[in-house]
Order: C-alpha cells, then structure tokens, then sequence
C-alpha cells in the first residue's frame, strides 16, 4: 500500500439506531477524504486492498467501495446469514465467506476484491470452525471440528494437504508468503506447518490458555506466545528459536473465557513487538536484531480492548471499551 493508505481510518455511529455515513478519514491532516453510504441493517466494515477499498458487511450483500472517492466498485450476494462470518487474507485482497450450496449444505466461497469475481467453485465444508487464506489467493484452510487441518488449491478446486491436529481447531494463520501456516486447537495446542512438506510439524507448543501468533511481513520470524508462557520469536525458514522471551501479565479470565478475545500480537518489520492482555496494558517491545544477548527494553501504555502497530512501527492504537481510540508515538521504549 501506498503511504496515502496507511493513513486512513474508518469511523461509523456505534449505536445502529444513529444515523450517518462510515466516514474516511486522514489522519494526517483530520480531514474527511470520502463518505460512504451505511444501511440500516449495516452490520461492519473493513478496509481491504491494503487500504485502497473498504468493504461493507450486511446480512445479504457485501458491497466494495473506492476509499478515495466512495463510489460503489462492485457487490457479492450472500445467500445465508452465515455468510457473516468471513474472513480476508494478509492484505484483504482475498475474502472467505460461508455460503449454501445447491443442496444447501454448507460450503465456502472465495472471492478476489480487486476484481470481484470468485475464485473457482465453492468448496463442501461442514462444521469449518476456522478458515484461513493465504496472501497469494491459491489456499484455503479449513479447520473442522474434529482434529484435521485440511487445506484445498483455489485454482484446482481438491484437497491438497491433511494436517492432524490433537482436538478441534481454534485458529489458522498463513504467513505473508503462503509457505507458512500456524494453527491452535480448542486444547491449546499451537503447530507451525510447512505447506510444501507432509508429516509432522515444524514446531509444537503445549499450553494451557489460547495461543496468538503473528508473522513478520518478510515472514523470516513467527512471533508466538500465549497468557500463560512468554511470547518468542522463532526464525524461519529454520524454525529456530531466536531465544528471547517476552513477558506479559496473565490475561484477566473475564476477557480469556469471555465472547471477546484478546486482542492479537503484531511483529513489525523494524524488529518492534505489540502484546496486550486486553484490559490492563498494551506493552511495545524493541528487540534489537532479534538477538538473545541484546536484553529486550519495553514500554507500557494504557490498556484497552484492542491494539495495532503501524506498518512503520512508529505509532500504536489503542482501542478502549469506552469507544476511545488512542494514538501513541513509539519513539524508544
């Protein structure tokens, strides 16, 4: 994306019984750059295409959007109310959403919002509790509720690759390249999968709380870590440790076991670390070079339910439950 699009931010009334425009926004000058229309069954809205379009969430339609101008590119009709849970790749170039099939059974769609067409035909998915997509639009990943990963070619339409899990999925992450895939089950147990080799995992933690991971943009280091053990960053492709760990509190069981999850950790690309327990602090990491001999230093800022590093790792957002978003200058811990 472009730096234009870095700096936008997306606001909307919270209450749905308001009025008004999701509304554009520069955040370098406060200016509104476009407004774009809101229904009254609106349900959400994200940017996707690294910035360059928002789409908008309602219970039969997705409809995508020129963030510049706010005119209308294109919409994908959904045919059950299912298909509001869905889910974009790295980027948001590509979109999964659950759909019926002919004899309405459950099935998946994947669709390419730079061009609005689909990709392929849906794929047969009963019980996908976790879905992911690859960046690159050719994998699907589909975590059921027994414990198999199964991951399907968009371009082919067939499976392609079975991964044994130890109790139903929870999540799945690809890495920026698709090379990578990170996946945790409803035992928290997390395993790192290689996509171009079969058999056992490339990494495996034990645990007992729900494990959050994130790649790095190069995807050379996974970030992993969880309420209960501290976070490390682990290289790739040799899936070594790089022997620094990162501490932070034991998130408040409310929140743990609550409809809302913590909000996930973010590995920026100039070596700066985001945890937070979702409620009492967002901590920003420096790990110079990654290195075990260099001692990580850390600042911590006011918590909230939500955080999020900027691509340059030089401001964090902070989200609070009073509807508040804070921006903070990281500088040097």
């Amino acid at each position: 994306a472009s730096d234009v699009y870095k700096r936008q931010a997306l606001s909307w009334p919270a209450d749905k019984q308001t009025q008004g425009s999701i509304l554009v926004w520069d955040l370098a000058s406060d200016d509104v750059l476009a407004r774009i229309p809101r229904s009254s069954d609106f349900i959400a809205a994200q940017f996707v295409l690294s910035g360059e379009r928002v789409a908008t969430i309602e219970p039969r339609q997705i409809a995508v959007w020129a963030t510049a101008t706010g005119k209308l590119v294109g919409r994908i009709d959904l045919n059950t109310s299912a298909s509001r849970v869905w889910r974009l790749s790295e980027g948001g170039r590509y979109i999964a959403i659950k759909t019926l099939l002919q004899d309405d059974a459950p099935g998946i769609e994947v669709w390419d919002l730079a061009k609005i067409k689909r990709l392929g035909a849906p794929i047969t998915a009963e019980n996908a509790a976790a879905v992911a997509l690859d960046a690159t639009g050719k994998y699907l990943a589909i975590g059921g509720r027994d414990p198999w990963v199964r991951v399907w070619s968009l371009s082919q339409g067939t499976l392609i690759r079975e991964f044994e899990h130890s109790s139903p999925l929870r999540s799945l992450l690809f890495d920026p390249s698709g090379e990578w895939l990170a996946t945790s089950d409803l035992s928290n147990t997390f395993r790192l999968w290689n996509m171009a080799e079969d058999g056992a995992p490339v990494v495996e933690r034990l645990g007992s709380s729900i494990w959050q991971a994130d790649f790095s943009a190069d995807s050379s280091r996974l970030l992993v870590g969880s309420s209960d053990r501290a976070y490390e960053i682990i290289y790739l492709p040799e899936a070594r440790g790089a022997g620094v760990r990162l501490h932070h509190a034991m998130i408040d069981s409310s929140y743990a076991t609550g409809a809302r999850a913590p909000a996930p950790i973010v590995l920026a690309t100039r070596n700066m670390v985001v945890t937070n327990d979702a409620g009492r602090a967002v901590k920003v990491w420096s790990v110079a070079g990654a290195q075990a001999s260099a001692a990580p230093r850390v600042k911590s800022l006011p918590g909230g339910t939500q955080a999020t590093l900027s691509a340059d790792g030089k401001r964090i957002a902070v989200g609070t439950s009073t509807g508040d978003v804070r921006i903070y200058a990281v500088g040097a811990p």
